[in-house]
């Protein structure tokens, strides 16, 4: 049994959409290992002032250590970076007041990203003198600008040189990580549930005529661009009159890409379903023709492996769309264009007018994740930490 601290900005133990940490924290915590998840942004309790008072709440064998913090809404720039070394303090003091006043020790510290995370897991480990993990977590690097992102890559220089192993989950950040210490990072790409995908009903033919193209995720385009994507849906829908744009989630963007559907009058094809439960998001993806995934930035992400384990063809639109040589083969298991409306439009009507290449994307995309499950990236992670105790 491992006694093992997770650093992530988880806000709740009821959040309807798991996170890459607390799926990994409750299989672990299930399998008898002593897993506190230490929640660097505090409790999301409905009110500023509510995440100023700290709690401990353990659900399904994890410990969830809430510190003292603070959660101003739409906080940017200086007073951004203020908040969170306030938080970063206080969550490790709270830590160490937490297991110390009850005896107890952890034998490594895992930190969920290389920035604000990553700086508690490394003064923890420090003080502890244990094994430090830091998974770099999202590409920072191309989301962030600015003094955040100055002060942002200078916590990753101090995580990442400091770490003991570098995990990451895309090989994109994989390859910037080795550009920052030098240490090759184990690649652990995100999973799925694998109770939930894929359903049976991915065996079954749709309930209607019409033909899905489907976006699971936040509708924000600032990260995800479904601009592009209903740009490129005029082209489709005027080959496929019987295509419907599915986007399911909820976000700032919900509004603007009404808008934007209605001047490109595409409003009657694009179905902005809002958000639905995780358990059900399965059944939703079964009826997709054409799984679909947008971004600023990396290829790989948790909406992509849950297309692969349901089996469907997956059509991904990035700025690196070439970069990648393991997990995702843009013709084998996917395919990967730029982030353009032209080249995105021409990869969907492939994929819906060519039958067998549906078929031959869509079992190859199952045979991927087949390894991939939550269960799976918990065990190879835990191996890691178990080889790093040894040592």
């Amino acid at each position: 049994m491992v006694n093992l601290l997770l650093v992530s900005a988880e806000t709740s133990p009821d959040d309807p959409m798991p996170t890459r940490v607390s799926r990994i924290a409750r299989i672990l915590g299930r399998r008898g290992h002593r897993i506190f998840l230490l929640c660097n942004a505090g409790h999301a309790t409905g009110s500023c002032v509510g995440s100023l008072f700290p709690d401990v709440i353990v659900r399904e064998g994890v410990t969830w250590i809430f510190p003292p913090t603070f959660r101003l809404p739409s906080v940017s720039g200086f007073l951004k970076v203020m908040q969170s070394f306030w938080n970063a303090v206080s969550s490790c003091i709270s830590a160490m007041v937490f297991l110390g006043l009850r005896g107890l020790r952890v034998d490594a510290v895992y930190s969920s990203t290389a920035q604000s995370q990553g700086l508690i897991a490394t003064v923890l480990s420090a003080i502890w003198h244990v094994p430090l993990i830091v998974d770099y977590g999202d590409p920072s690097f191309a989301r962030d600008a600015g003094l955040v992102r100055k002060i942002g890559l200078l916590l990753e220089k101090i995580s990442l040189n400091r770490s003991d192993a570098v995990i990451s989950s895309d090989p994109v950040i994989s390859k910037y990580a080795y550009s920052i210490c030098g240490k090759m990072p184990i690649l652990l790409p995100n999973g799925y549930d694998q109770d939930l995908f894929p359903s049976t009903t991915c065996h079954s033919q749709p309930s209607s005529s019409d033909r899905f193209v489907t976006f699971v995720g936040k509708i924000d385009t600032s990260v995800y661009r479904l601009d592009v994507l209903l740009l490129a849906s005029r082209r489709v829908i005027g080959a496929i009159p019987e295509t419907r744009f599915r986007l399911i989630g909820s976000g700032p963007d919900i509004a603007k890409l009404r808008h934007l559907a209605l001047e490109l009058g595409v409003q009657r094809s694009i179905d902005l379903v809002g958000p639905i439960p995780h358990n059900e998001v399965a059944s939703w993806i079964c009826e997709a023709e054409v799984c679909v995934h947008m971004t600023n930035d990396t290829c790989l992400g948790m909406k992509v492996m849950e297309y692969m384990a349901s089996g469907k063809p997956i059509v991904i639109a990035a700025p690196w769309w070439d970069k990648y040589d393991s997990v995702i083969n843009s013709g084998l298991n996917c395919i990967t264009v730029p982030l353009d409306p032209d080249a995105l439009a021409t990869a969907i009507l492939r994929v819906m007018q060519d039958g067998s290449c549906a078929a031959y994307l869509g079992r190859n995309a199952q045979e991927t994740a087949s390894n991939c499950s939550w269960d799976e990236i918990s065990e190879t992670l835990i191996h890691v930490v178990s080889d790093l105790i040894r040592r």
